[in-house]
């Protein structure tokens, strides 16, 4: 998936679901630089867990993780 799709999936998500849920638990409605706020985190969390996934993939492919009881 293309840089772009991901992040349009990841905007559509925020705003289908966690827009709804925040507002329903907070007082107030979200104002518009809280939701600018709220995908901007979102969207370094993403990226957080991409790097980790990949940082992971690329260590299970070099080998660096053995199990229990394999010889190095």
């Amino acid at each position: 998936m293309k840089l772009r799709a991901k992040v349009s999936w990841l905007m559509e998500t925020v705003q289908q679901s966690l827009f709804p849920h925040l507002n329903g638990c907070l007082p107030l409605p979200l104002t518009e630089p809280e939701k600018h706020l709220v995908k901007f985190l979102e969207l370094v969390r993403y990226n957080e867990r991409t790097e980790a996934m990949v940082a992971l993939k690329t260590n299970l492919e070099a080998g660096a993780f053995k199990s229990v009881g394999q010889k190095k």
